[in-house]
């Protein structure tokens, strides 16, 4: 109403005479006013720091078409090698914002104006464009300009396997990877970081991170467990180093290398080959780590990560805790500063999702594939290509932040000291990167034997993911923080485990891992514990599985199925119900299809040629591991049988 407009100004002048009578608002009043200008000052300092960073939009253009045209005198040597994302050449490699090598006529892909600018063009949400040219086809050896690849159809581009040719001179520098520019969103807060660094905590929040140094090392393996096994988990040689840097101030991505490393300790196996894509040839001419670190300590001076505030993002545990440490310490390296300091992909991306209510869903995000399916990333490239996954790492961040994630990093150095202080109260320790179907009866005889410490079940306990499965990850408590610094000194820098059976789910030969082993972090401290039969989704800690009957129980996520007693017997007849030949593992139907028992082809007459609806004579035994019946001396029947 009308009088109400006239009456409310004259109130609320009333009010303010009243607040500015006293001295104490008054005080406060100038204080906020202050803080206002402070603020403003400070923001319009950072927007004038960012513009002469990055220039306006004008010279981002000409240095997007200067960087287009940049070239290396060695890389039109290799230009064609076959090579991924822009035919990457050169085994040994880096480069920066300050000195763009790589030219587009050494690349059968896109030249650096896919990177640079040429995605500006692209509609929200598009997908990059294939990076691969035709075999043979022009533009093959030479840049092509633009998303649209001189004019050819995306049908027209084939895609080619993403393998770096092998080094040809050590100062190969290959070309950016055709991703468009991530745009990371980091927070300004950056109080309790200095030089990129914790001031007090090993672990914390990672806000007002410039600098996320994504990153991913391959190293040589072996998967056969028998006598013929040529390198074991813990004996894995650095062979190829990469990492891709972006600037989340400057909105763009400033350095990248890709770098073998020579093996010297063990041979490149079929079976790593087969995975990486790394063989002998490849390496002819590589480097040595040495050189790998040397190229990138001078590629962080270039990008001043001395006076930024800088955070690694890694797939995992395995590449900064235990192989970049021991292949250092095997060659009497000292682990970069900037990498003692980062972020676990996997655990973001499982806390996140927990955080949305994907609990109890099914999502599973543990391979990279999976946390790239779970944020909505395309995969692009080949998965175990270092520099391809160094990439999809870098994606991932970005998806995360984008969707305001929280990202925790830890500080490996700081935490080591923490726990190792007299006042530390910790008494627990992480056993990280475990199989999924290791049991109990595995799991504490290796810590008795590695640690010369008792420990009882009831102290360990496992990590079950969102879909409430064993999430690779273990808690044993070792009573008091004295004997959990012990433990943590014999154990520190990882030990190898063997487990599994083929009697037991999966039904394969035993399996071996290189366990990291560590304090609790914040991912571990901040979970609920479960009783024992508790099968509600996680995460969450819940008693470790005995024996194969309650691994069960975890990994189907019920309790088991009611079935008919089966006693021992000798002499049973029945027929294959079902084989897995992949599996060498089926079961035998019998007693009028009433009964059934497992079997393995371990437990068959050797000459018995399995198929489904064979029938077989056989004995009912209580295997000794899973405590279960199951089929042995399996033969082929001579009579008919009533199965």
């Amino acid at each position: 109403s009308d009088s109400a407009r006239l009456v409310l100004p004259r109130v609320r002048l009333v009010a303010m005479g009243v607040l500015l009578s006293r001295p104490s608002s008054r005080a406060l009043l100038a204080l906020l006013a202050a803080a206002w200008a402070a603020d403003a000052l400070r923001r319009r300092s950072r927007r004038k720091a960012l513009e002469d960073a990055s220039g306006d939009s004008t010279a981002s253009k000409a240095q997007a078409q200067q960087f287009r045209h940049t070239s290396s005198g060695s890389a039109g040597a290799d230009g064609n090698h076959r090579g991924g994302f822009g035919g990457r050449a050169g085994a040994s490699s880096s480069s920066s914002s300050g000195s763009r090598a790589a030219a587009a006529g050494s690349r059968g892909g896109f030249g650096a104006t896919t990177i640079a600018g040429a995605f500006s063009g692209l509609p929200p949400g598009a997908p990059p464009m294939p990076s691969r040219p035709v075999p043979g086809a022009p533009g093959a050896s030479a840049g092509i300009g633009g998303p649209t690849g001189s004019g050819r159809t995306s049908q027209e581009i084939l895609a080619q396997p993403s393998r770096p040719p092998p080094r040809t001179s050590p100062e190969g520098v290959p070309p950016p990877p055709s991703r468009p520019p991530p745009s990371l969103s980091a927070s300004s807060n950056n109080s309790a970081l200095v030089g990129g660094f914790a001031l007090a905590a090993a672990t914390g929040k990672a806000e007002g991170v410039e600098l996320w140094i994504c990153l991913d090392f391959e190293w040589t393996c072996d998967e056969d467990m028998g006598q013929g096994r040529q390198v074991y988990s813990d004996e894995g040689e650095i062979i190829e180093f990469s990492f891709v840097v972006y600037d989340s101030a400057a909105k763009k991505m400033v350095c990248q290398g890709q770098h073998y490393c020579k093996n010297m300790r063990t041979p490149i196996t079929d079976f790593c080959t087969n995975l990486t894509g790394i063989s002998d040839e490849t390496l002819k001419d590589a480097g040595s780590l040495k050189d790998a670190l040397d190229a990138f300590n001078r590629a962080m001076e270039e990008v001043g990560a001395d006076r930024r505030v800088c955070c690694a993002m890694a797939h995992g545990s395995s590449d900064l805790e235990l192989v970049l440490p021991a292949n250092c310490k095997a060659e009497g390296l000292i682990v970069p500063r900037v990498l003692q300091r980062y972020v676990d992909l996997r655990e973001s991306t499982q806390s996140h999702l927990a955080s949305k209510g994907a609990a109890g869903s099914g999502v599973r995000a543990s391979s990279l594939k999976q946390i790239c399916d779970a944020l909505n990333v395309e995969m692009i490239g080949e998965e175990h290509c270092g520099l391809d996954d160094s990439w999809m790492v870098l994606l991932a961040t970005q998806a995360l932040l984008e969707q305001g994630a929280e990202l925790r990093y830890v500080d490996l150095e700081a935490e080591q000291k923490a726990f190792g202080d007299p006042s530390s109260r910790e008494h627990e320790l992480c056993f990280d990167g475990l199989p999924y179907f290791c049991i109990g009866t595995e799991m504490r005889p290796w810590v008795e034997q590695h640690t010369g410490l008792s420990v009882s079940m009831q102290a360990l306990s496992i990590v079950v993911g969102l879909d409430g499965k064993p999430s690779g990850r273990a808690v044993v408590d070792f009573g008091s923080p004295s004997a959990a610094q012990e433990a943590f000194r014999k154990m520190g820098g990882g030990r190898r485990l063997v487990c599994g059976s083929l009697d037991t789910w999966p039904f394969e030969h035993p399996k071996e891992r290189h366990i990291v082993v560590r304090p609790l972090r914040w991912q571990e401290s901040s979970l609920g514990r479960r009783g024992p039969g508790d099968i509600r989704p996680g995460p969450a800690m819940a008693p470790f599985p005995v024996n194969a009957a309650e691994l069960e129980v975890l990994r189907r996520g019920r309790r088991p199925r009611a079935e008919a007693p089966i006693d021992l017997a000798s002499g049973c007849e029945g027929s294959v119900k079902v084989f897995h030949e992949e599996k060498n593992y089926g079961f035998i139907a019998f007693q009028g299809g009433k009964l059934e028992t497992f079997f393995h082809r371990n437990h068959c007459q050797e000459s018995l040629r399995i198929k489904e609806g064979l029938l077989v004579t056989f004995d009912i035994v209580n295997d000794s591991r899973s405590h279960k019946m199951r089929a042995d001396n399996v033969r082929a029947c001579a009579a008919p049988a009533a199965a």
